[in-house]
């Protein structure tokens, strides 16, 4: 299959195979979320800061899961063989995820030895948020291209040796652009890849006996049909086909913000392993993309944050990020108080994949973003706490919000 023939495909099923539906993002059916770059910069730097290089390796493990999982439903779906001199029906994916363009430095597949250069938005927009830092953050893109060529590299020329990718230049260290190597486990030097591989985090360790393709490409028992919320419709009446588009540079713009689409497991995932020490990281993280999501809508569209109705198409925002299906029901403006209910949540995945806990409730990032979202509309704070989760038996998601504070 020449490369002229690849490129087509990916360009016109890539397109088609991404579906939104008011709750969540699907990519070749696979429940996925998108999420603003700048959010998910703030909860890397604050994983970062309390868990120091575990936080830097789960990110990097959980970035390779994905890229090894996308990568063979690829093969599988498609059902041929990689060409070793021609991966660009695999490399172009990445810029339907929103991790940017890739151009190839060294190609030598045969050896299982790859150099990327890419000006990643991630980099960029940590950058931009939180200013230079004095050690590389793509942590989670590098994972991705090693998981994805490890994958291609065991079927094209049957390696079966795990693959480490780092990033040796860095646009959020101030570089040009990110240049990122990947070489078999075996051809690093312990000190070059400061990694504790092989694979030691025993909750990824087990996704991956969990997430067979078989499961991956589960096929959720709903039609995909136009979102039929405030949100959608609004967002239509501007002529957006879709919230989210491909730019050129391998970006995804989310109405104004560069963003990711990733796994809804992936996420999930993050929460497992670092659970109790970290709701409030995740809680934090909701408020920041709460806040900055209203502010980026209301001024791009001059909203009116004082009616109701514009209140309710703010909170559709946790469906616009694929995080699921949000009802309020009841609210009490006098008193600032608010009650929301959760269809189709991350806890349902979790439970999906990890089954029940009658101690766990997942939800903290969704519980912070409508904290967030209240806090862009009042200008107030707010605090919101999670009072059923399906993953305790709860038929749906239960939230609480209450204004603290003056």
């Amino acid at each position: 299959m020449g490369k002229r023939i690849l490129k087509l495909i990916t360009r016109f099923v890539g397109n088609k195979c991404v579906v939104f539906d008011g709750s969540r993002v699907y990519y070749w059916n696979i429940p996925m979320i998108i999420l603003p770059l700048d959010a998910l910069s703030f909860l890397q730097k604050e994983l970062e800061l309390r868990f120091g290089k575990k936080a830097r390796d789960t990110i990097f493990y959980l970035g390779k899961l994905q890229g090894l999982n996308g990568s063979n439903i690829l093969i599988q779906k498609f059902n041929f063989i990689p060409d070793v001199k021609d991966m660009s029906f695999f490399l172009e994916q990445t810029e339907f995820v929103g991790v940017g363009k890739l151009s190839t430095v060294l190609d030598d597949l045969k050896n299982s030895h790859m150099v990327f250069s890419v000006v990643s938005p991630n980099a960029k927009s940590y950058i931009a948020n939180f200013g230079k830092i004095n050690h590389p953050i793509c942590d989670y893109v590098r994972g991705l291209y090693a998981g994805g060529i490890e994958a291609i590299a065991n079927v094209a020329v049957k390696n079966d040796e795990s693959l480490i990718a780092i990033e040796t230049k860095c646009v959020a260290k101030g570089d040009d652009v990110c240049i990122i190597e990947i070489r078999k486990s075996s051809k690093w030097k312990k000190s070059e890849v400061n990694h504790d591989y092989p694979l030691d985090i025993p909750a990824i360790a087990e996704a991956r006996k969990l997430e067979t393709l078989a499961k991956l490409v589960r096929v959720y028992a709903k039609p995909f049909k136009d979102p039929d919320t405030l949100l959608n419709s609004f967002l239509k009446s501007k002529n957006l086909k879709r919230p989210f588009t491909f730019g050129e540079e391998g970006n995804i713009d989310l109405i104004g913000a560069d963003s990711l689409i990733t796994p809804i497991d992936i996420i999930v995932l993050l929460y497992h392993i670092f659970e109790n020490k970290a709701k409030d990281i995740f809680y934090d993280t909701g408020i920041f993309l709460g806040k900055s999501s209203t502010a980026r809508l209301v001024s791009k569209y001059s909203l009116d944050t004082g009616r109701a109705d514009i209140q309710r198409m703010l909170f559709d925002q946790i469906g616009l990020f694929g995080l699921g299906k949000i009802e309020l029901v009841r609210s009490n403006t006098e008193k600032y108080e608010y009650t929301f209910y959760l269809y189709n949540s991350p806890g349902d995945h979790y439970k999906d994949l990890l089954g029940t806990s009658k101690n766990i409730k997942a939800d903290y990032l969704v519980a912070g973003i409508l904290s967030g979202i209240l806090e862009g509309i009042y200008q107030k704070k707010f605090e919101t706490i999670e009072q059923n989760c399906v993953v305790s038996g709860s038929t749906y998601c239960i939230f609480s919000s209450k204004k603290i504070g003056k």
